[in-house]
């Protein structure tokens, strides 16, 4: 029963975040939200950020966000820029937040709040992993040398994100009266094909 409180708790907290915000959002909007007392929050919950965290966490888990990104790293290395771009393993994220609006609004929430850092990035150990495979990339000449390897993360990290977060704004810069998910592959492809051809070494 406490797994399934818990569970019944994130899903209230990651609605009212959605909604509200997180400065916006109080504990005991939460608590009323998820019909339980304050002080069931507090036995699992230390803060209110701990609750946005662990919420943001089991959604990138749940979907396999981090074996993804792992994965695509390591295609890199297999197969080069060209082997990711045609197997479409980049849209590994975009396709999180598409399959994701509630926390599409929770991030950028936070992004205007600026209330504390958006965890966005895997765990430390695990970044370190892709920081330096990609470093071993730019050492073979399949990644451009001249760039700190974390911008190619943030860049690839910010491509998806802005567009849900802007995607009327964005998607009106698209001539075609196609519908919304064509629009979204349309963007992501072209999008893609700019970084990744903006990626490659001499290899």
């Amino acid at each position: 029963m406490s797994g399934e409180r818990k569970e019944e708790i994130l899903n209230a907290a990651e609605e009212c975040f959605a909604e509200n915000g997180f400065s916006g959002t109080s504990m005991k909007e939460i608590a009323d939200r998820a019909g339980v007392a304050k002080s069931l929050i507090y036995h699992h919950f230390d803060s209110k950020q701990h609750l946005w965290k662990e919420n943001a966490e089991r959604r990138l888990t749940g979907f396999g966000m981090y074996h993804g990104i792992r994965e695509m790293v390591e295609l890199l290395k297999t197969n080069g820029i060209e082997g990711v771009r045609k197997g479409g393993e980049y849209k590994v994220f975009f396709r999180f937040l598409q399959e994701h609006p509630q926390f599409v609004r929770m991030i950028a929430w936070l992004d205007a709040e600026r209330s504390f850092p958006v965890p966005m990035i895997p765990p430390p150990e695990l970044r370190t992993v892709i920081l330096d495979s990609l470093s071993e990339l730019q050492k073979d000449g399949i990644l451009r040398s001249d760039l700190d390897p974390g911008v190619f993360v943030i860049v690839f990290i910010a491509i998806s994100k802005i567009w849900f977060i802007s995607h009327d704004c964005m998607s009106a810069w698209l001539r075609d009266g196609s519908e919304s998910v064509e629009k979204d592959e349309k963007y992501i492809e072209s999008a893609m094909r700019v970084l990744l051809n903006g990626m490659a070494g001499g290899k």
